[in-house]
């Protein structure tokens, strides 16, 4: 089963929508998150094998 585009699911509902796949997107996406103004989504993407 794989898992729907959720930031592309909330630009279609009207909210600002983006993901991330690294650690090094993480800070300058949290930061648009906050500035965001309305409703907004971030997905990030996990990888179990990282520990």
């Amino acid at each position: 089963m794989v898992n729907p585009d959720w930031a592309a699911y909330a630009e279609l509902c009207g909210a600002r929508g983006s993901s991330v796949t690294t650690r090094e997107q993480l800070d300058e996406a949290m930061a648009a998150l906050f500035a965001a103004e309305g409703p907004a989504l971030l997905c990030v993407e996990q990888d179990a094998e990282l520990l």
